[in-house]
């Protein structure tokens, strides 16, 4: 189960939550200059930069601090571990970011650092016999120009990401989790970029594999790279298993954006599906 809007806010996915309701512009037209530095779709800020610039121009740094906080403490709670459990589903995977763990970079208008909140999900997780998928959505210099990532740039540049400094908090977090039973796997960046350069995706692949499991994260923990949009084949042979152990590669295949999809059945997908996965898998 993934546990989208929590800890690293999306569009769509809590737009009724109250952290947003304090950020509607309808009501109170933030100024000019906030809307050349944030995106927005009708009312609703488009991603997690435009709220927190908007929380902090209409509420003052600490009051959207508070507001923040409240929504990372109420947005999930045990209750939803237990209901999850009770589904019968076995894991939640947990989209994070790096100024949940170091803060945000100078000038940047996100509240962090926040550890507590992601340090209740290991314990709920815990208690209720789930394992944790941390998933890095937020990276330092980010790794897309999507909203998932936590600000939503056409303008942005793969040389903007920093892979160096997403490894530190990786190290961080993998140093802090090492030790919990329930954690089960680490994604080491959300859907990647197609533009950033297939050797520096790798290189930052390696790397933070070997990061990881230097900070002590045992070998019965997945560590998880996105495939995402590019084929196989990009990856064939740079991660042999003599060295990279207990690695997963994720593909994330989308059949609900476009009308197209709505038309098809249950049947149709899952015969697209298939020749999908057997196209990547000659490739």
């Amino acid at each position: 189960m993934n546990l989208g809007g929590w800890l690293l806010w999306e569009c769509g996915i809590c737009d009724q939550q109250p952290l947003v309701q304090a950020a509607d512009r309808l009501h109170d037209p933030p100024p000019m200059r906030s809307l050349r530095k944030g995106r927005w779709i009708g009312n609703l800020p488009m991603d997690e930069w435009t709220l927190s610039l908007r929380l902090r121009e209409r509420l003052g740094n600490e009051e959207a601090e508070r507001v923040v906080s409240e929504h990372r403490a109420t947005f999930i709670t045990k209750n939803d571990f237990e209901d999850i459990k009770a589904l019968g589903l076995d894991a939640v995977r947990v989209p994070f970011s790096y100024w949940l763990v170091v803060g945000p970079r100078e000038g940047e208008p996100f509240v962090g650092p926040d550890l507590g909140a992601l340090d209740r999900a290991f314990e709920w997780a815990q208690e209720t016999s789930l394992k944790v998928i941390l998933s890095f959505h937020g990276t330092v210099g980010f790794q897309s120009t999507h909203q998932a990532c936590g600000r939503a740039d056409e303008k942005w540049d793969p040389r903007s990401w920093d892979p160096e400094a997403s490894l530190k908090v990786l190290q961080q977090v993998a140093a802090r989790y090492r030790r919990r039973r329930c954690l089960g796997g680490i994604t080491v960046v959300n859907e990647p970029s197609k533009d950033i350069p297939l050797e520096v995706l790798l290189c930052y692949y390696k790397d933070a594999y070997h990061v990881i499991r230097s900070a002590g994260v045992p070998e019965t923990v997945q560590i998880i790279l996105p495939v995402f949009h590019r084929p196989v084949s990009d990856f064939r042979g740079h991660f042999p298993k003599d060295v990279f152990h207990n690695v997963v590669f994720d593909v994330h295949v989308y059949q609900v954006f476009g009308e197209d999809w709505c038309k098809m059945s249950l049947a149709d997908h899952l015969r697209w599906a298939s020749a999908e996965a057997s196209n990547r898998h000659t490739k």
